[in-house]
């Protein structure tokens, strides 16, 4: 696979190293499995993985009302400033958007 116009996430030779399957995804040189996907599951369930989400896009809520605005379409709850949850973003009435990871940086007034 041709992988120069490819961008790289910071994890890009970690996964190399461990030998992963790469694919083009988006745009993204990115890991799509490594052992195989029962080795990887069962891993998971017993002990600890991670996923690269370096190649995802962010945004930022912020201002008065931000938290209110955010809990709107969240389907998780805000958790202590730099802890971290995974959530969906709703579009309306359970209509998925995309899933997220939340993380309030900051403390604002509502």
């Amino acid at each position: 696979m041709e992988t120069d116009n490819l961008l790289k996430t910071p994890l890009y030779d970690l996964h190399i190293k461990s030998n992963a399957k790469m694919i083009d995804f988006g745009g993204w040189i990115m890991p799509v499995q490594y052992e195989g996907i029962i080795k990887e599951h069962l891993e998971t369930r017993s002990s600890v993985t991670v996923f690269d989400i370096c190649h995802m896009g962010e945004f930022i809520c912020e201002g008065p009302g931000a938290e209110a605005a955010v809990s709107n379409i969240l389907t998780a709850e805000l958790l202590k400033i730099g802890r971290c949850r995974y959530g969906f973003i709703l579009i309306r009435m359970r209509v998925l958007l995309m899933t997220a990871l939340l993380t309030e940086l900051i403390k604002t007034s509502t």
